[in-house]
């Protein structure tokens, strides 16, 4: 079995202590996490989103798949600022706290191994 590594984005000292304790990269950098990772979950409030893209810039998402769980931002809108990424979008619902939950996932792009790869997280 291929061991994967986890990198994360932290803002918070306390964040970055508690992700490496649970064996995950854990850095300030948001280019450096894109660059490194395959498979990027954008886990942000909407309102953060320019915030992370201004950070990483435009190139670093090419070839990545990037799975949204930011309400309110459009495929589309993902698709045109993630230029080359094969991007998904999650929809998980509140009952997913208490581990019963229905997740919806779309995309404008028929991968299968993206999808597998999405759908398995």
């Amino acid at each position: 079995m291929i061991r994967s590594s986890y990198y994360c984005y932290c803002r918070r000292e306390k964040t970055l202590i508690q992700a490496r304790s649970l064996g995950a990269i854990a850095t300030r950098n948001n280019r450096e996490v894109v660059e490194e990772a395959g498979f990027i979950v954008l886990s942000v409030k909407p309102h953060h989103f320019p915030v992370v893209l201004k950070q990483v810039g435009r190139d670093p998402w090419s070839g990545k798949i990037v799975l949204s769980v930011m309400a309110g931002i459009r495929l589309s809108t993902l698709e045109e600022v993630l230029r080359g990424a094969g991007v998904y979008r999650a929809m998980p619902n509140i009952n997913a706290l208490v581990g019963l939950s229905a997740t919806a996932v779309a995309s404008n792009i028929n991968d299968g191994r993206g999808r597998e790869i999405v759908e398995n997280y």
